[in-house]
């Protein structure tokens, strides 16, 4: 701790005051008595939320005690959901208006500014300490002892105030950039939303409408029971409709069954890419289109649409079925008093606007296009989100710790843009795959071999170039150089450093680096979807997997390049027998099953990612 700071118990630096208590015979319609309960506090802003007031007889007695002074902190002591637990809100005001019995006032004795401790208990270390106090507990109540023992770092008054301003400004600019990404957000969903409701609407106008099972090859529902799962994993996966959301099929969380279910499952028909699935209850009228050649079969409540290509082009259906004229019909065909759900014979007489095949290709288009933009502006802004939440978290660390300095403020919340060539943006890549393998305790996998496997893959899929030259290696494509400039640069500036452990390189973070990765993720913020995709694809991986996975991606690419047959064969012989010697220690099946996977994701190179030249020497 830094000299001059202490740590002291929050019962030693506030009195605690508990909340009226009162009758429900005493509530009124109004009065000049207002109480303010758990939900006035809001939990985004932790300010006071006024819109909800309750009021009790002017016959009741309110002491003194019980009522809100300005520069105290509301806390919420019990409620009926656990998400308003221990949090606070900040009164700016003296309103006169009292706290009920399930609210709390925390009033700052003259050692500690109350602007402080409000940011002290609204920081990451007080969450965890009230979710550690919360845990287990069948009731949602919090007790005053308990909440007196959370522990408060602090440095002199003078201090304190510094660091409040810092705090003031630095969290008011993240509101307002948070706002304007959310609108943003909203905006970006609805651009591809309007021009959907607008294509079907006029289509509706101007083209005969068809039932949907006259243009359907077949429509097909589930068998009319839960398939008996399986622990799994196995290669027989249940769609569910949870697996069915915003135009897609995702086959990441899925029931596994046994190979007997499945076929009895799929004995009228096996699901098949290019199949749209709906919705027909919990919830209702959610539309995917399945995407993959796996083995799947219908769970109970979804059904199967696959279009007859002589009429119905796929694709216009997945559209026409998300658009509100189609999800109109849906809901007006509705039953059940409770949950809401479409019969199946129902989904069958859908009235479908059909303009030609021609046509319908085209509109395909342009929604195809129009929906891309759609994504990709809602990845940039919910990366901006995930960013800011980050940077939030780590001023309010910074804070509480005694390493939040003016400068340091002034960098992490207004970075410079990086040019994609600079060392601090590939050290900001680096830092960024790290976490995201530790999130998922796959952190001893990124060593030095998938560093430079992200890095080389970075600029082949996600085509952001980091100014590499990579080389043809033992251990793949790779550019030492370029990535040592990279660490040098992380070392100088405190982020992280590789370091040798028992013959491998090991990721150590450095004394800056939550500092750091927060200002990599907002200046990173419009690169982050491309990034993700690559990131993604290389964290289950191990280091063989990566290098091969990386080494065949880049002697397909150079195949092209040159001119040559690109065939299976060809690929395997270029990327171990034509590479390096050491690549024939590992098995020629692994570097087919590496181009099967490349299939399998749409990565196929085009010719358009740099030519990896000849040897260059491991360091």
């Amino acid at each position: 701790m830094k000299v001059g700071w202490q740590t002291k118990a929050l019962g030693e630096l506030c009195e605690f005051q508990r909340g009226l208590t009162y009758g429900k015979a005493d509530e009124v319609d109004f009065s000049e008595n207002i109480v303010l309960r758990a939900n006035n506090v809001d939990l985004t802003t932790h300010r006071l939320d006024l819109s909800d007031l309750r009021y009790i007889s002017d016959t009741v007695r309110v002491p003194p005690a019980k009522k809100l002074l300005k520069g105290s902190l509301l806390i919420c002591t019990a409620s009926g959901s656990k998400s308003h637990l221990g949090k606070i809100a900040y009164v700016d005001e003296d309103y006169g208006f009292a706290f009920g019995g399930f609210m709390g006032q925390i009033t700052p004795t003259l050692e500690i500014d109350n602007r402080y401790l409000f940011h002290a208990l609204t920081s990451p270390a007080y969450k965890e300490f009230i979710e550690a106090l919360s845990d287990g507990l069948n009731i949602n109540n919090l007790k005053f002892d308990d909440l007196k023992q959370f522990v408060v770092a602090f440095p002199p008054l003078q201090e304190q105030r510094r660091i409040v301003a810092i705090l003031d400004e630095a969290l008011e600019a993240i509101a307002t950039a948070k706002a304007n990404a959310e609108k943003n957000l909203l905006n970006a969903r609805e651009l591809f939303n309007s021009q959907l409701r607008y294509v079907f609407a006029t289509a509706g106008e101007t083209c005969e409408a068809v039932r949907i099972e006259d243009v359907c090859e077949s429509i097909m529902d589930c068998v009319n029971k839960t398939a008996p799962k399986v622990d799994g994993p196995t290669p027989f996966k249940m769609i569910r409709t949870t697996n069915v959301r915003h135009g897609r099929v995702s086959l990441d969380s899925v029931n596994y069954v046994s190979e007997e279910t499945y076929l009895i499952w799929t004995r009228r028909q096996t699901p098949q890419r290019g199949d749209v699935i709906l919705t027909r209850e919990a919830p209702m009228g959610e539309v995917g289109m399945l995407l993959s050649d796996e083995k799947v079969f219908l769970g109970q409540r979804v059904v199967s649409y696959r279009a007859n290509a002589e009429k119905l082009d796929n694709r216009f259906l997945l559209y026409a079925l998300q658009s509100q004229p189609l999800q109109d019909q849906i809901r007006a065909r509705a039953s059940g008093s409770t949950v809401q759900h479409m019969r199946v014979p129902d989904s069958k007489n859908l009235q479908l606007p059909l303009p030609s095949l021609n046509e319908q290709k085209s509109i395909v288009e342009i929604l195809d296009a129009l929906r891309e933009g759609s994504h990709q502006l809602e990845a940039i802004y919910r990366s901006k989100l995930a960013a800011l939440a980050e940077l939030k978290k780590s001023l309010l660390q910074q804070a509480f710790s005694g390493k939040l300095t003016a400068s340091k403020h002034a960098r992490v919340t207004q970075p410079a843009a990086l040019q994609t060539t600079s060392p601090e943006f590939t050290a900001n890549v680096i830092a960024i795959a790290y976490a995201r393998h530790a999130r998922q305790m796959r952190e001893k996998s990124f060593g030095r071999v998938k560093e430079q496997k992200t890095l080389h893959l970075v600029e082949a899929i996600a085509k952001i170039d980091l100014g590499r030259q990579p080389m043809r290696d033992a251990a793949g494509p790779n550019d030492f150089q370029q990535m040592l400039k990279a660490e040098a640069w992380a070392k100088a500036v405190g982020f992280f450093e590789m370091v040798s452990h028992d013959g491998r390189y090991e990721f150590k973070k450095l004394s800056a680096f939550e500092e750091r990765l927060a200002t990599a993720n907002w200046a990173l913020a419009p690169y982050l979807p491309q990034l993700d995709s690559v990131i993604d694809l290389l964290v289950p991986m191990d280091k063989t997997e990566a290098e091969v996975f990386a080494t065949v991606l880049a002697a397909w690419n150079n195949l092209l390049i040159e001119g040559s047959a690109v065939t299976d064969d060809a690929i395997v012989s270029a990327a171990r027998e034509g590479w390096h010697a050491d690549k024939l220690e590992i098995p020629g099946h692994r570097f087919r099953s590496a181009i099967e996977l490349i299939r399998q994701k749409g990565l196929i190179p085009d010719g358009t990612a740099k030519y990896v030249g000849g040897q260059q020497s491991l360091l």
